[in-house]
């Protein structure tokens, strides 16, 4: 209201006021409330002054009756309509809400059965019309999709151009598209996913590779060129971390496999990310490489983690008829105050005997990653106490190791 100019100590227009509310109404419609209500009343207050009441009846999400697609001839209907997100009311939309009708979720659906197509051949495929039908109680929506499903192409001839930068034979080794298959845009779109990747770990982190399709309506087949741009190869400027609000600098940085000032490798910068998540330290990494600014070759690589916790703590209780009652208890920690370190302390108590041990792992004891670790512990047992049992022998012993 502020913002659209609404707000006390303002000058009062009434176009703004309506403004509001036709918006406020249109953003109610696109939730599917078609039954919602915006009024407005201007009170006449002394010295010169105006109140404004906004009333609103939310009403009913509409609720989707029937999903009708025309003019299919190659998939069943029932295939069809499953692959919308929308549902008409079924005895789970209680909890999925999946009946109620927004403009949004269509939108989605149109794209999802427009893919579906493309992915099986269909190039030509159209959606000519969508028609949205309310009842007069505007409480239930009836959805008719036209399409136009035009004719199945194959692929006749795949083609590269442009700068390369690595073996051809390489690049041709990653194309999945083969003279021959059915088009499939999913495909297309994964062999340049792929292509890009490729050059991603020469350093070309700004390739661009698109698949162009070139059909030939006279006997249904399509040409596919895709033209690589791999840009200028990027260097690391700088490595950097964010999130670690315990974890040291040092325990995530030795872990990277791409360093400061080499080429911008995509395979390096996952496999650190992959490195980093397998620590068990962090409950989601994520990473980023965002262009350093002024320069057109140089990257920055900014991981974002967020912490979780690392350690363990166990306790125990039991009974034994020849020990009484025995207690025990444990801590364990993964990475000690943020070191990296493993350390675990443990101990069990019983009537005739106590147990301790402590374990400390240095996973970094080099810098190229040879571990050290050592574990102490100690034990006591005593049956001088048994003198009533004939069956056990009374002797103590400790041991040290």
């Amino acid at each position: 209201l502020k913002q659209s100019g609404l707000a006390e100590g303002e000058i009062f227009q009434r176009a703004t006021l309506e403004g509001v509310r036709n918006e406020l109404q249109r953003q109610y419609v696109a939730q599917g409330r078609y039954s919602a209500t915006v009024d407005t009343e201007v009170v006449t207050q002394p010295r010169n002054r105006v109140g404004l009441k906004i009333k609103i009846n939310e009403g009913t999400v509409a609720a989707i009756q029937h999903i009708n697609v025309v003019g299919n001839t190659v998939f069943p209907e029932q295939d069809l309509v499953d692959l919308f997100e929308l549902k008409t009311t079924n005895w789970l939309s209680f909890f999925k809400n999946d009946d109620k009708y927004a403009r949004e979720k269509l939108s989605g659906d149109l794209e999802r059965l427009r893919s579906y197509y493309l992915d099986r051949g269909y190039i030509n495929m159209d959606i000519a019309s969508t028609q949205v039908s309310i009842t007069p109680d505007k409480k239930h929506v009836y959805i008719t999709v036209n399409v136009n499903e035009g004719e199945k192409y194959k692929v006749r001839d795949v083609k590269l151009s442009g700068d390369l930068k690595v073996p051809e034979e390489q690049v041709k080794d990653l194309m999945l598209v083969k003279p021959g298959q059915v088009f499939s845009r999913k495909v297309m779109t994964s062999t340049s996913d792929l292509i890009t990747r490729r050059l991603g770990n020469e350093g070309y982190t700004f390739a661009n590779v698109n698949g162009v399709p070139q059909p030939h309506d006279d006997d249904h087949t399509v040409d596919i060129t895709f033209m690589v741009d791999p840009g200028k190869r990027a260097y690391v400027n700088r490595v950097n971390f964010r999130g670690n609000t315990k974890t040291e600098d040092e325990v995530l940085r030795r872990e990277m496999r791409q360093m400061e000032g080499g080429w911008a490798s995509t395979y390096l910068i996952d496999q650190s990310k992959t490195r980093l998540e397998r620590l068990g330290y962090f409950k989601e990494v994520n990473v980023e490489t965002p262009a350093v600014p002024g320069t057109d070759d140089q990257v920055d690589v900014n991981y974002t983690v967020e912490e979780q916790p690392s350690g363990s703590i166990t306790a125990s209780v039991g009974f034994a008829q020849s020990a009484g009652l025995i207690l025990g208890g444990s801590i364990s920690q993964s990475n000690f105050l943020g070191t990296g370190n493993q350390v675990s302390i443990g101990l069990t108590r019983s009537e005739y005997q106590s147990s301790y041990n402590f374990g400390f792992t240095n996973p970094y004891f080099t810098p190229d990653g040879v571990s050290l670790g050592y574990n102490v512990f100690y034990k006591s047992t005593d049956y001088s106490k048994l003198y009533d049992d004939d069956d056990v022998s009374y002797y103590s012993i400790n041991s040290l190791g």
